[in-house]
């Protein structure tokens, strides 16, 4: 048996202190704008919550991002932050503290053996060209021919980065990417699966969606990692629900993440009732089920002719697509 799934960490935690909020703002819009997730005091911890357990939370993210500057380096509680991730990956094998300098300053101590993201003196694009290539676990090489350094004519780019492209103001759907679904399910329910993916094919082909659900993993594939990842980039989900689905510990924690994106309005929900059971008092309880016949939800296994129900749900998940 594989092991319970855990929820998602978040990729980065970015610290900072009050007087770099706006830096601190910029670095999380546009790292969540390339994909990844982030968690910023000032968008994530919200009146009445618990600030001890909400930031027990953010210290266990991927890695910490630490917006360097004096006022940073001065101040007294920024240090647990950044040094909760420091003592977790106390080699920096594995990059679990990126300090990003965004004002002139020369970090001591443990932080003067980490090298930084420099911001300082930047303009706003050669600043996230920096960014985003610091916080890549690949290699720095360009993707443009450098200049040859003899001097005369500059060398033609063979190619050019993508983030050469100002990023689009968030939300704002892009029709020619297709919308990453995940599919959350019980594998006891893999036939009413596997017959929901025939139907979204042609979806597929079109390019208004791609599919991933806990099904794709390969041989030698780490289970956590992989689930997290697609979880991240996912911005519509289908809820396969069934007796099966409402007594899993997994899709129970995988259908609160989904409804925490969709509350957050960063994605949408679609439940689909495959067979009876009590689902009323779930998380999702509250969106519409389908598939729907004479305004109540009625389970697909009891649709005489199922290739109509699929249709009637494919239909509805169209309707929610960004249009081409």
């Amino acid at each position: 048996m594989s092991p319970s799934l855990q929820p998602p960490k978040k990729d980065f935690f970015v610290s900072y202190t009050k007087t770099d909020r706006n830096w601190a703002e910029w670095i999380a819009w546009y790292l969540e704008n390339e994909g990844y997730t982030c968690i910023l005091q000032k968008w994530d911890f919200r009146p009445g919550g618990n600030f001890v357990l909400d930031m027990q939370e953010a210290t266990q993210a991927e890695r910490t991002i630490a917006v360097l500057s004096p006022d940073y380096l001065n101040a007294t509680f920024p240090q647990s932050e950044w040094t909760a991730a420091f003592v977790q990956d106390p080699t920096s094998k594995d990059r679990k503290l990126i300090p990003v300098r965004v004002r002139e300053c020369k970090p001591e101590g443990l932080l003067a053996a980490i090298g930084y993201i420099d911001l300082v003196g930047r303009d706003p694009q050669k600043a996230l060209e920096a960014l985003l290539q610091g916080i890549r676990p690949n290699r720095a090489k360009p993707t443009s021919a450098p200049a040859f350094p003899g001097g005369g004519a500059p060398s033609t780019p063979h190619s050019t980065s993508d983030s050469s492209t100002p990023p689009p103001f968030p939300g704002s759907p892009l029709a020619s990417k297709p919308v990453e679904t995940f599919i959350v399910y019980d594998r006891e329910d893999e036939t009413f699966r596997t017959e929901l993916e025939k139907h979204l094919q042609p979806l597929e082909r079109e390019g208004q969606v791609r599919l991933w659900h806990i099904g794709k993993l390969k041989a030698g594939d780490e289970i956590q990692p992989e689930v997290n990842k697609h979880l991240h980039k996912a911005k519509l989900f289908l809820l396969l629900v069934s007796v099966h689905f409402i007594n899993s510990s997994d899709c129970q924690m995988l259908a609160e993440h989904a409804m925490q994106c969709h509350n957050a309005n960063d994605a949408r929900v679609v439940p689909i009732l495959l067979s009876s059971c009590y689902w009323e008092g779930s998380s999702f309880s509250k969106l519409t089920m389908n598939p729907q016949s004479r305004g109540h939800a009625k389970p697909i296994d009891q649709w005489t002719n199922k290739n109509s129900v699929y249709l009637n749900i494919i239909n509805e998940i169209r309707s929610i697509l960004p249009k081409p």
